[in-house]
C-alpha cells in the first residue's frame, strides 16, 4: 500500500510540476524584465510546493516562531537536513530566499528550469571553484536585498541527528554583516528514508519546524568558526527539545 501511495504521489508530483510550469512560463516572460529578484518565481514554486503538500495534509507540518524569519530582511536562513521532504517544508515558510542547490538538479526538465528562472544558486559538490561561483554568487544576492537559503551539513543526515556544519553560510553572514536565522527541521526523515522512494509512517507523520532567534554576527565578534559552533550548538539543543519524550529518530 505504501508503494502504490508512494508512486502515485510522485507521479503527481512530475504531472503537477510539467502544467505549473507551462503555466506559468508565458507570465514569466511577461514579469522578468520588472522582477529582478526573481521574487515572482519564488512565489510560484511555493504555491506548487503546497499544492503538493496538501496530498499529505497540511496539517501534519507545524511551523513555530514564524516571525522570527525577519520580513523581507536580507539574512541567511540555514536549516538541518533530514529527507529530501525539506524542501517541501521549507516552502512551507512562505518567504522569500534563494536556495542554494546541487548543480546536477538544475539540469531536471521542468524542475531545474523552474529554479533557474527563480534564480537560485547552483553548486557541484566537490568542486572548490563551483563552490567560489555560488559563494560570489550568494554574496550578490544579499546585495541586492535577497535571503540565502542553505543546509550547512551540505547534505541529508542519515541517523536524523545533526551533522557537522561547513563554514560558507557562516562566511556570508559575517562577510555581509547580515543575521543568521537558524531552522530546525523534524520527523521528515521518518517519513522518507535518505535513499528511498517509499513514503513510510504517513498516517502518524508529524513535521516540526522551530525558527530560531536570529543571530547578528556581531555577536560572536564576526568570528566565523565561533559563529558556527554556536548556531550548531543552538539547533541540536532545539531538536532535543523538540523530540522531548518522543525521541522520534528517523530511519537511516
Amino acid at each position: 500500500m505504501q508503494r502504490l501511495r508512494s508512486a502515485l504521489f510522485w507521479s503527481y508530483l512530475a504531472a503537477s510540476l510539467v502544467v505549473f510550469w507551462i503555466a506559468v512560463a508565458p507570465i514569466w516572460l511577461l514579469v522578468a524584465p520588472f522582477d529582478p529578484q526573481r521574487r515572482f518565481s519564488h512565489w510560484y514554486a511555493i504555491t506548487w510546493a503546497n499544492h503538493c503538500i496538501r496530498l499529505f495534509g497540511a496539517s501534519r507540518i507545524h511551523i513555530h516562531h514564524r516571525e522570527r524569519l525577519l520580513g523581507d530582511r536580507p539574512c541567511v536562513l540555514v536549516a538541518n537536513h533530514q529527507s529530501f521532504g525539506d524542501i517541501f517544508v521549507l516552502y512551507a515558510l512562505r518567504t522569500p530566499f534563494k536556495w542554494v542547490a546541487k548543480q546536477s538538479v538544475f539540469w531536471v526538465p521542468f524542475l531545474g528550469w523552474m529554479m533557474a528562472m527563480a534564480d537560485y544558486v547552483p553548486v557541484r559538490r566537490g568542486d572548490p571553484h563551483s563552490r567560489a561561483r555560488m559563494l560570489a554568487r550568494c554574496r550578490e544576492h544579499l546585495r541586492d536585498g535577497s535571503r540565502i537559503l542553505l543546509f550547512p551539513e551540505g547534505t541529508r543526515s542519515r541517523d536524523g541527528e545533526i551533522r557537522e556544519f561547513r563554514r560558507g553560510a557562516f562566511a556570508l553572514a559575517v562577510e555581509a554583516g547580515v543575521p543568521i536565522v537558524p531552522i530546525v527541521i523534524d520527523g521528515t526523515g521518518a517519513a522518507l528514508p535518505r535513499d528511498g522512494w517509499v513514503f513510510e509512517d504517513l498516517d502518524d507523520l508529524r513535521v516540526d519546524v522551530h525558527v530560531l532567534e536570529p543571530i547578528d554576527p556581531d555577536a560572536t565578534g564576526g568570528d566565523v568558526e565561533l559563529l558556527q559552533t554556536h548556531v550548531r550548538e543552538l539547533m541540536i539543543a532545539a531538536l532535543h527539545d523538540i523530540r522531548g519524550p518522543r525521541a522520534v529518530r528517523p530511519r537511516a
